[in-house]
C-alpha cells in the first residue's frame, strides 16, 4: 500500500470515528434494554411460579391472585387494574424483586434464574414466551419438547415482557415451523413497533418490508390465522 493511500484511509478513519462510537453505544443501549426487559419478566415469571403455583386447567390471573395475596402489605394489589391490560411483569419486578431472588436457589442471579427456568412447567415456560427470555439472558434453554407442539398466541409474543394473564390452550399446531430465525433484534424491533403503535405509513420502506415479513413469520411459528394479526 502507498503511503499516499494510508494517509486517506486515515484520514477516513478519522472521520468515521464519531459514527462508529454512535453506533457502537446504540448497540450497547440496545442489549441493556433487551436484558433489562428479560430480566423484568423473569421476575414476573418468578413470582408466579414461587407464590402463584400455576396450573394448567386456570388462567394466570388466578395464580397472580394467590401471589398479591401472599404479599399483603405491599401494593400488589394496585396491579389488578394493570392485570386487564397484562402490564404487570415489570410492575411486580420492581416491587418482588428483592423477595423472587432471595427465595430462588443459587448464589448468583444467572444461577437463580436458571434454576427458575429449570424448574418453571415447560407449559407455562411455551405460553409466556419466556424461552426467549432464557436466551436473552444467556441461559440454557429448557427442555420443551414436550409442549413445542402446542399452539401460543401471537398476542402475548407482542405483550412481552408483559405475562398473559389467560389460560394456556392446549391446541396441537398445524405446522412444523419453530423458532429458528428470530434473533434478538427481530423480537425487540416487533416489539418497539406495537409498543409505540407505529403505524405502517410512517415506518421507512425497509422497515415496513421487515415489520411484515417478520409478522409472516411469526404467523407460522404461533399458528394463528393471518386475519387476527391485524
Amino acid at each position: 500500500m502507498s503511503q499516499a493511500r494510508r494517509r486517506r484511509l486515515a484520514r477516513l478513519e478519522k472521520l468515521a470515528e464519531p459514527t462508529i462510537e454512535s453506533v457502537r453505544r446504540a448497540d450497547e443501549d440496545f442489549k441493556a434494554r433487551v436484558r433489562n426487559h428479560a430480566t423484568s419478566h423473569a421476575i414476573g415469571l418468578g413470582a408466579l411460579t414461587l407464590y402463584g403455583n400455576p396450573t394448567e386447567d386456570e388462567t394466570l390471573s388466578e395464580a397472580w391472585q394467590r401471589c398479591m395475596e401472599r404479599f399483603p402489605n405491599q401494593r400488589l394489589k394496585e396491579s389488578k387494574g394493570l392485570l386487564i391490560n397484562g402490564e404487570y411483569a415489570r410492575y411486580a419486578a420492581k416491587i418482588v424483586r428483592e423477595r423472587v431472588m432471595a427465595d430462588l436457589p443459587g448464589s448468583t442471579t444467572k444461577e437463580k434464574f436458571q434454576n427458575l427456568f429449570s424448574s418453571a412447567p415447560p407449559w407455562l415456560i411455551w405460553f409466556t414466551f419466556a424461552d426467549f427470555t432464557a436466551a436473552f439472558l444467556e441461559l440454557i434453554p429448557p427442555d420443551l419438547s414436550s409442549v413445542t407442539h402446542f399452539e401460543r398466541s401471537t398476542s402475548v409474543f407482542k405483550k412481552w415482557p408483559d405475562l398473559p394473564d389467560g389460560k394456556f390452550e392446549f391446541r396441537v399446531r398445524s405446522d412444523d415451523f419453530g423458532l429458528e430465525g428470530f434473533s434478538v433484534r427481530d423480537v425487540a424491533f416487533l416489539r418497539d413497533m406495537h409498543q409505540y403503535q407505529v403505524p405502517a405509513e410512517k415506518m421507512t420502506r425497509l422497515d415496513r418490508k421487515r415489520y411484515f415479513s417478520l409478522l409472516r413469520k411469526l404467523d407460522k411459528i404461533c399458528a394463528v390465522p393471518q386475519h387476527l394479526l391485524g
